[in-house]
């Protein structure tokens, strides 16, 4: 299983999130997040699910989807350019799925998916994890952004 590395917000000091039962640092009990090297910028798709479902900003699946885009995505060109991409297009699917009347139950299926992809991330399979993410963006952004045209990979 991938462990996933967070850094407490109020000591500075890291952990391992899995580590701990409660989720929150063992130094000094705040509840930690994990340090962002994209610059602060947010799993958009993700955190609309979670916001959705009522979770914290520190629960699993965000940190461990922060965790691929961090430490596997971020270290590789094509990773880079999955990213950049996926910036420019996932608010605006995130923005029209939040027009729907059902909203929360789309948000919902996708969570589904997601937590299928976490699954794969903590059991180390970042290439199976990374293709179902980006199958699954494709497949948003052919239903809610039917005017661009960017290249399926």
């Amino acid at each position: 299983m991938t462990k996933i590395e967070v850094t407490c917000g109020k000591c500075k000091r890291k952990f391992y999130k899995e580590d701990y039962e409660n989720k929150s640092c063992p130094h000094c009990g705040h509840v930690a997040k994990k340090e962002n090297s994209s610059g602060g910028k947010p799993c958009f798709i993700t955190t609309a699910c979670v916001e959705a479902a009522g979770l914290p900003d520190n629960c699993t699946e965000l940190e461990t989807m922060r965790y691929l885009r961090d430490e596997y995505l971020a270290k590789s060109d094509e990773g880079k350019r999955m990213t950049q991409e996926y910036y420019e297009i996932a608010p605006t699917i995130v923005e029209k799925i939040g027009r729907e009347e059902n909203s929360k139950e789309i948000f919902g299926d996708i969570f589904s998916d997601i937590r299928g992809i976490v699954s794969l991330v903590k059991t180390g399979n970042l290439e199976s994890a990374t293709g179902n993410y980006e199958k699954m963006v494709l497949g948003l952004k052919q239903r809610y952004i039917k005017t661009w045209n960017m290249e399926v990979v």
